[in-house]
């Protein structure tokens, strides 16, 4: 995976190793479901995949973790590096469930941080909700 665009200036090495990360789980992501024995042995969610890995992905440290606008997904390479694999398979399920949601396009005139903690709610739920499907204590 190769970030689409890069805003600002970053390291390059410090692209390339967020890419190569977000590279590992997309690739555990397009997996079948029951494929538990590569990256974090959750098994893939080709869901999750098609939803996140065909779109563009920005690159840029203007925001503190990562976040979507229903059409692109915006990643801090500093966050990225921070989490573990199964921590950023999370978000990759989280922000995919926004765009899913429509979430950025539905917000409309609602208060923007109260709006996204009741999406957050909903999302964490989703992705917790995964969890249990599988078995595994959310």
């Amino acid at each position: 995976m190769k970030f689409s665009k890069i805003i600002g200036k970053i390291d390059p090495k410090l692209v390339v190793q967020a890419e190569n990360k977000l590279s590992s789980i997309f690739i555990e992501l397009g997996a079948s479901y029951s494929n538990t024995t590569i990256g974090t042995n959750l098994g893939g969610d080709p869901l999750i995949f098609s939803l996140v890995y065909p779109v563009e992905h920005v690159c840029t440290l203007n925001m503190p973790t990562a976040a979507t606008d229903g059409k692109r997904f915006y990643w801090n390479p500093k966050f990225i590096l921070k989490q573990s694999k199964i921590g950023l398979r999370i978000i990759c399920a989280h922000e995919a469930w926004h765009a899913l949601y429509m979430h950025p396009q539905r917000r409309g005139s609602r208060l923007p941080k109260l709006w996204n903690i009741a999406v957050d709610y909903i999302v964490n739920g989703t992705v917790m909700d995964d969890f249990t499907a599988r078995k595994l204590n959310p």
